[in-house]
């Protein structure tokens, strides 16, 4: 009886153990951060294959697919945009790498300039808590109709009904 005592013992020593690795295992994993990629990270030989006064903006769109954003203006700038964040447990995501690579063309889409941008080019924008008044402007449509059936009824005397409203 004593021996079955031990065997118990030692059982339970190994189920205490193995639920102490699992726990210490779980709260490791929970302490991971989670990696978001965002964007299209274009890679390095994918760049080396990019040259000034060389490239066709049809070659860069097979190299490395459609920009992220183009300017607004005039179509000539391609922006491919990339960041990289993690997240550990319940903290704000912090950026650990952001790229910009900025290409132009010429008039005939050729490469002209590319430049790249890195995390130390990114610079912070502070919002403008200040909002603009806007004028309502002239009455809209719906306004100026409504305002004519009342001009209308105060100076015919005649109801609604006799409009058929």
């Amino acid at each position: 009886m004593a021996d079955m005592q031990g065997g118990q013992r030692r059982w339970t020593a190994k189920r205490l153990l193995l639920a102490a690795g699992l726990c210490a295992m779980v709260a490791l994993a929970a302490c991971s951060p989670r990696v978001d990629i965002r964007g299209n990270a274009a890679e390095q030989e994918d760049m080396i294959r990019i040259r000034q006064g060389v490239t066709s903006a049809s070659d860069v769109m097979r190299v490395l697919g459609p920009p992220s954003t183009v300017s607004a203006f005039d179509n000539k700038t391609w922006y491919y945009i990339s960041k990289r964040e993690e997240t550990v447990a319940f903290l704000a995501p912090e950026v650990k790498t952001q790229q910009v690579i900025e290409l132009l063309f010429d008039d005939q889409q050729v490469v002209k300039r590319i430049r790249t941008y890195g995390l130390e080019d990114a610079r912070k924008v502070d919002r403008i808590s200040r909002t603009t008044k806007a004028d309502a402007g002239e009455p809209g449509f719906f306004h100026s109709m409504i305002d004519l059936l009342v001009r209308r009824r105060a100076v015919t005397g005649k109801s609604r009904k006799a409009y058929g409203l």
